[in-house]
């Protein structure tokens, strides 16, 4: 399959955004097999704040990441499945 076939399998939503206190994070993945996937947030600087090995298995899963320690600013959300990178923005409000 080509690049653009294999993004769909895997989608990434965080939410709320702006986040206070919890960010949570659906992955829901439409193909029927298990990809190791790494769960990461980064502060804007580059440094890696969270991150989180698991595996995705088709269905949704919903994680939760705790945000209130973290000062406010941008984030990026960065989930690796198999081949599959994708990034959000995440903004930690005041």
């Amino acid at each position: 399959p080509d690049a653009q076939a294999k993004v769909q399998h895997i989608s990434l939503s965080a939410f709320p955004n702006p986040v206070n206190d919890v960010l949570n994070v659906q992955i829901r993945q439409t193909r029927n097999e298990s990809d190791p996937t790494i769960l990461r947030l980064t502060h804007i600087s580059g440094k890696i704040l969270f991150e989180l090995n698991t595996v995705s298995r088709k269905g949704e899963q919903l994680l939760t990441i705790p945000m209130a320690m973290y000062p406010a600013g941008l984030y990026i959300l960065t989930i690796e499945a198999g081949e599959i990178l994708q990034t959000s923005k995440i903004i930690k409000a005041e």
